[in-house]
């Protein structure tokens, strides 16, 4: 047999030696993943795994109930939901349980609460309550990837942006406002769910607009947004509408207009069996007056993050000159943010909750500020060295490592680092007296109210007791409790502790106080009787 019968026989190519069969798997794994790959997998695995430990399994999968904040108070309804609707299927209902009876889930977000009530069927209710309260806290690295992933970033953007939410998360910016930690301790767990789905939406929206595709997909999405909280609803529609106006703008194309538009309209449709009903009740809700934060300048550039400032005007001022239409994006956003931050009028939404979504903007764009300078510098290796792009690799690492150093630092954490005998914390010669409270808020809440801790747990549960032997004697039976409120109650778990007499004792004793204010129309005769 010739050579040239030989090529024919093999379709005109030569003969592969050794046979692909005869490789070994590690060397055929290396073609088919790519380094840029594995440094995105685990920068983003880093940081979900990180935030991960440092809201304490050991407490999550402690069957005890959570306590701390709103939190504590919030146990009550997905329990109700799973006692008094599910059983009927119905997502909403009336119940006297707090004030004077209210609306359940009317000026409530569903979609979480039922979450907890339909896991709480394979696993015990309290555990079932921790782990979906701190879903949106472990996705948003990952939805900060996948972001600037499907946005159409190329590596290192995408991790580089997860790597960004980690500060964010740890920040003690706000403590109530949600989206990091401290504010979903504080109950606002519905928020950071919402944020997640708001962020991979928005890289939906982008990379929709570029194909064509994903309508169906990003109109389910939004609407998952709005069934989790309406604050993120407001800015991922927001966001969307700013980039089809910019997609617009820099292509000329009115014919994006015809993908954006509907998957909007898809998605108002998708929740608008609850969120009609929510819109003409409103008029019942109680509008709790909240006062407008004035303090601008000291609410939108805190001095101890003059850093993050910097960093976030080099990244838009990069992302402009290197054409990264997400730089742009995140600065428009944030501009947007400020803007309603100071402009808004008192109303029903307190402009306090737009600050979480200016300073997720901002650590956002850092991180943008670290992706661009690092592929300058790798650009410009790379046109000396033929392997210059793996010089790359080194910029997601890096920023990952400024985040972890930067959350690590008030955590007590780094290495080398101790205590001194004056209280301050001394990292390699830099000493600092601060020291973050988010561990200590984490153990509060899912240590539960059955921990030792809380000073006043005996007397709790022992009012408690007291509760349910009344509730079962006829001579008084079930009824509902006015109780007075006071600074101390936090002992036995939160301020809102006795909100929970009707978990505890299933329905029969009812609180005159609730947590959600602005669900009950006798929600102000409730606390002039509590003044009183």
């Amino acid at each position: 047999m010739t050579a040239t019968d030989s090529l024919e026989r093999t379709g005109g190519d030569e003969e592969i030696w050794p046979p692909d069969s005869a490789r070994p798997w590690w060397d055929k794994l290396r073609e088919r993943v790519r380094p840029e790959a594995v440094v995105t997998f685990l920068v983003v695995a880093a940081c979900v795994a990180f935030t991960f430990k440092e809201l304490q399994p050991s407490q999550l999968f402690k069957n005890t109930t959570p306590a701390g904040g709103d939190m504590g108070a919030h146990v009550w309804l997905p329990d109700y939901v799973k006692r008094a609707l599910l059983p009927h299927l119905q997502l909403t209902g009336w119940t006297p349980d707090w004030y004077d009876g209210f609306p359940v889930l009317t000026f409530y977000f569903p979609l979480p609460i039922v979450s907890i009530a339909l896991l709480s069927y394979v696993i015990p209710y309290a555990i079932a309550f921790k782990l979906v309260t701190v879903l949106g806290l472990l996705t948003l690295p990952i939805a900060a990837w996948a972001f600037g992933r499907l946005a159409g970033l190329r590596f290192p953007v995408p991790a580089v942006l997860a790597a960004a939410t980690l500060p964010y998360l740890f920040g003690r910016e706000f403590t109530i406002y949600g989206g990091n930690i401290a504010s979903t301790m504080a109950g606002e767990f519905s928020f950071s769910i919402s944020l997640s789905f708001a962020l991979v939406f928005l890289g939906l929206v982008f990379r929709g607009l570029d194909t064509g595709r994903h309508r169906a997909s990003a109109a389910v999405l939004l609407a998952c947004t709005g069934l989790c909280h309406v604050l993120p609803l407001i800015f991922a529609v927001a966001g969307a509408v700013v980039a089809i106006l910019m997609s617009v703008a820099t292509t000329s194309d009115w014919r994006r207009l015809r993908w954006g538009v509907p998957v909007l309209v898809t998605g108002g449709a998708l929740i608008a069996f609850w969120a009609l009903p929510f819109y003409w009740d409103l008029p019942y809700a109680t509008n709790m007056g909240y006062g407008k934060i004035t303090t601008y300048v000291a609410s939108l550039f805190p001095a101890h993050d003059t850093w993050l400032f910097v960093l976030a005007g080099a990244g838009v001022l990069l992302s402009a000159a290197r054409y990264n239409r997400i730089g742009v994006f995140l600065g428009i956003m944030a501009t947007l943010a400020a803007v309603v931050f100071v402009v808004a009028p008192p109303a029903r939404l307190w402009n306090a909750r737009v600050l979480p979504f200016w300073f997720l903007c901002l650590y956002l764009l850092a991180g943008v500020a670290f992706a661009e300078a690092g592929s300058m510098v790798a650009e410009m290796a790379a046109a000396r060295s033929p392997a210059g792009e793996l010089k790359y690799i080194g910029v997601p690492i890096f920023t990952a490592l400024v985040a972890f150093v930067w959350v690590l630092y008030p955590l007590h954490y780094l290495p080398f680092g101790h205590t001194t005998a004056s209280g301050q914390y001394d990292w390699l010669g830099i000493k600092s007296r601060d020291t973050s409270f988010v561990p200590d808020w984490v153990y509060w809440n899912y240590s539960g109210y059955q921990n030792s801790g809380k000073s006043r747990r005996n007397e709790y549960f022992a009012l408690v007791d007291e509760m349910k032997r009344l509730g079962a004697d006829p001579r008084y039976g079930c009824g509902r409790a006015m109780w007075q409120y006071e600074p101390e109650l936090d002992q036995m778990g939160t301020p809102d502790a006795l909100m929970l007499l009707p978990y505890w004792t299933h329905g029969c004793i009812g609180s005159q106080e609730g947590l959600y204010y602005e669900s009950s129309a006798t929600t102000p005769y409730h606390f002039l009787n509590a003044a009183e």
